[in-house]
Formats: C-alpha cells, structure tokens, sequence
C-alpha cells in the first residue's frame, strides 16, 4: 500500500477528469477508493454528468401526455413526407421509435461548476428502439 500525495491527485484529475475512484485507486495504487473520495471532497471536487434526467420521468402530467399525443400524431401523419421519419416503425397497437441514447461520463468538478470539458469525447452514442403501448382508445400516450 502506498501513500497517496494529494498534488499528485490534483494534477491527475485536472488532466484527466473523467476518471472514476476506482481508477484512481489502482493508477496510485490505494488499497481503498474511498481514500481518493475523501481527497476529492477535501479539494472541494463533486463528481458530476453532463446530461441531468428528471426523478419520475414517466410520471407526465395530462398537459404532457396531451403535447406527446399531439407529437405522435404528427409525426405518423408525415411518415411518408419526411424519409428521417422511417425509424418509427407501427405494429398492431405497439409504436417502435428508434432514438439515440446518448450516455456521458461523469466529471469531476468544483462544486458548484456546471463546465463540461471535451463533451464530444466523453459522450458515446448508442441507437435503441423504445416500445411505446400506452393508449387510450385510438391515441398513443
């Protein structure tokens, strides 16, 4: 076990941000992450991601299930107009609708900081299909 230098730590994290404890934890060669947590706090750094999603997402008030209606519909309607519009694909009563899941690593940063640095290297896209079968009568919600 090695004692860890917290300059060293400092430098690391500013080069390299992304870095999880863990990692830390073997590049310094810490038996324990929970170490590097502790310097991270002292050097007043929260680790944070750069794409915040809402606590009770699926949770849609009448007002958004109406606007997601409204979207669907429209969107079904110039299916043919648009060809980006092929991905939406229509079966029986389940709508399958590709999009991008876009998943970005977390950063450490001073707290209260909200600068995210090399955001097109630190995001990986994925493409996914989302089943979508919650209807009322003939309207997708």
């Amino acid at each position: 076990q090695k004692k860890l230098s917290s300059e060293q730590l400092y430098v690391t994290i500013d080069e390299n941000p992304t870095c999880t404890t863990r990692e830390l934890s073997k590049f310094f060669n810490v038996s324990r992450h929970m170490a590097i947590c502790k310097e991270m706090k002292r050097f007043d750094k929260v680790s944070k991601t750069g794409k915040w999603i809402p606590h009770g997402k699926w949770e849609l008030l009448e007002i958004n299930e109406q606007q997601c209606v409204t979207c669907c519909v429209s969107l079904c309607s110039h299916k043919l107009q648009a060809p980006i519009l092929g991905g939406i694909l229509t079966d029986s009563d389940e709508k399958w609708i590709l999009y991008n899941n876009i998943k970005c690593k977390r950063q450490w940063l001073c707290r209260g900081s909200c600068q995210f640095l090399n955001r097109e290297v630190d995001c990986t896209r994925k493409n996914s299909f989302v089943c979508m079968v919650r209807f009322k009568g003939n309207c997708l919600l």
